[in-house]
């Protein structure tokens, strides 16, 4: 669960900088499921919520984490959220990117009768429409911050030279 919350969480921070007005909630422990919880740590204030969720139930009406998630603000009278969103991201082992994250928060934006309530993320689907568009790349990390790509085969020995490469890097 979460493998895509830091990336959003970047991407709050730098989106929130930039006069956002976004937040995040990463769900560590999805069973048993607490929405006690959950509903703790959600502001009375929101109002719309994109549930991001690698599982894709097709045929379902929406994903594991976002059937649970609108059941359980619909048992709780505390909130008056006007639009749930879900979206599947991941799809063909892609990468989650910061400007994934911003169409998101984007698609949230826009006038209620044009949000998409369900979405993938990542890929270009010519055959559902489902697909956010993605704008250009943003660099959602802290000044000073590197990052690296390391490839490796396994069994070219690319990956103990990987290992030793980070290590060197971080001494």
């Amino acid at each position: 669960m979460g493998s895509a919350a830091q990336t959003v969480e970047e991407s709050v921070d730098y989106m929130n900088k930039h006069g956002g007005k976004c937040g995040v909630l990463n769900v560590h422990l999805y069973r048993p499921w607490s929405a006690k919880h959950f509903l703790s740590e959600i502001p009375k204030t929101v109002k719309r919520i994109a549930v991001l969720d690698k599982t894709d139930e097709g045929g379902a009406h929406g994903n594991p984490l976002f059937l649970d998630v609108t059941a359980t603000f619909a048992e709780s009278p505390d909130f008056a959220i006007e639009a749930f969103t879900g979206g599947v991201y991941g799809i063909g082992g892609k990468g989650f990117l910061p400007n994934m994250a911003k169409a998101v928060f984007d698609n949230l934006a826009l006038p209620l009768d044009q949000v998409k309530r369900r979405y993938d993320i990542g890929i270009t689907d010519d055959v559902t429409g489902r697909s956010l568009d993605i704008g250009p790349p943003i660099h959602a990390l802290p000044p000073g911050i590197t990052q690296c790509l390391f490839y490796g085969l396994g069994k070219d020995g690319t990956v103990g030279a990987n290992r030793q490469a980070i290590k060197s890097l971080g001494e």
